[in-house]
């Protein structure tokens, strides 16, 4: 009998995850004997199920994706650049740390046909999904960057971050302003909670729209509500949208590349991509 590998997502909350949906969808799908489950880990239980080697591998979400790094031996890149990590793999020489946010993201902003090269972005926030946006569209070749934000602190810390990453015009402006900005973009990003179906806790105007150019793209990171007002009223404004499942399920296709290696076939990776997100959306 093969043995059945193990893998899991962590967190703390985890109610709502669809992490388990996706991985073993995709395990299914490529006959690997796999089981991708969930595991509630609070803060002061993280250390202890690093050790635990009967997981091959994790994700790992909220609120572990900064507080994990010193539990790792090697980050690769974007998880070293961005402080962030939402997959580690177990190895014989330790836990190696990746990040698959933020190219996630950039493929889902793709397939939609658009790209960070020589566009200029918007990104909503000064979180932690914040970071690994304006980041990546830095590292990519974004035209510009407007980080837009209440604490100013927090988005000064994330321009300087993403400048020491690479050199781009990169400011900084309130929701507010947005509507009158002299610069349009091409692509808005939201990674701020807003819109996530809580009562109250939405966009109350969209005037910011307006900085908007013809065919521009606005994605929206809040994966749990396939239509939020945001990309309501784009729609209904004419301009190309997208929400935040795409990037989940894109994340863990490069997430399940890492896991599985050569067994993770990157030529079927669009078509397993298409049938995921259907599944994933019925």
């Amino acid at each position: 009998m093969v043995a059945c590998e193990r893998y899991a997502v962590i967190g703390f909350p985890l109610e709502h995850t669809l992490s388990p949906a996706i991985h073993n969808s995709v395990f299914s799908k490529l006959d690997v004997p796999a089981i991708y489950e969930k595991a509630v880990v609070k803060k002061s239980e993280l250390e202890g199920f690093c050790r635990d080697e009967t997981l091959q591998g994790f994700n790992v979400t909220i609120p572990h994706k900064e507080a994990i790094v010193k539990f790792l031996s090697r980050l690769e890149e974007d998880a070293k650049i961005s402080g962030a990590v939402n997959t580690v793999l177990r190895t014989p020489t330790g836990l190696l740390g990746y990040n698959t946010d933020m190219q996630g993201l950039l493929l889902a902003i793709r397939r939609l046909g658009f790209d960070y090269k020589d566009s200029r972005i918007a990104v909503i926030g000064s979180g932690g999904a914040a970071v690994g946006v304006v980041i990546k569209a830095a590292m990519e070749g974004a035209k510009s960057i407007t980080i837009i934000a209440r604490n100013e602190g927090k988005a000064e810390a994330i321009r300087a971050k993403a400048i020491a990453a690479k050199n781009v015009d990169i400011q900084i402006c309130r929701l507010a302003g947005l509507a009158y900005a002299e610069e349009k973009f091409d692509i808005l990003v939201n990674a701020t909670p807003l819109g996530m179906g809580r009562a109250g806790d939405d966009f109350q105007d969209f005037s910011f729209l307006k900085s908007m150019t013809n065919g521009a793209l606005v994605y929206d990171m809040v994966y749990n509500n396939w239509e939020t007002g945001l990309i309501r009223e784009a729609k209904a404004q004419g301009l190309v949208t997208g929400n935040g499942l795409s990037m989940l399920v894109s994340q863990a296709l490069l997430a399940d590349g890492i896991f599985l290696g050569d067994r993770f076939p990157e030529e079927r990776a669009g078509e397993i991509f298409e049938q995921v997100y259907n599944e994933v959306v019925k």
